[in-house]
């Protein structure tokens, strides 16, 4: 099954189930498609500690970038 099967009922569990905003849904769609697509997931079984890993790195790298320390 693709991957975008599952981020749909991921997505909709959170929404009906766990009672999340539809603002925190969206969120975690942004988060979770920026994932898919730098660790190139395309089905469930692509999905490794080691690629969660990596792109937890990528993203506190990434906010280093834009943060600007003004003293």
């Amino acid at each position: 099954m693709p991957i975008s099967n599952y981020l749909k009922k991921y997505l909709d569990y959170l929404e009906i189930e766990k009672g999340r905003s539809i603002r925190t849904v969206k969120n975690y769609k942004f988060y979770l498609e920026k994932f898919f697509e730098f660790s190139s997931i395309k089905t469930i079984n692509d999905i490794s500690l080691e690629k969660i890993n990596e792109f937890r790195k990528k993203i506190n790298r990434d906010r280093l970038k834009t943060v600007s320390y003004t003293h």
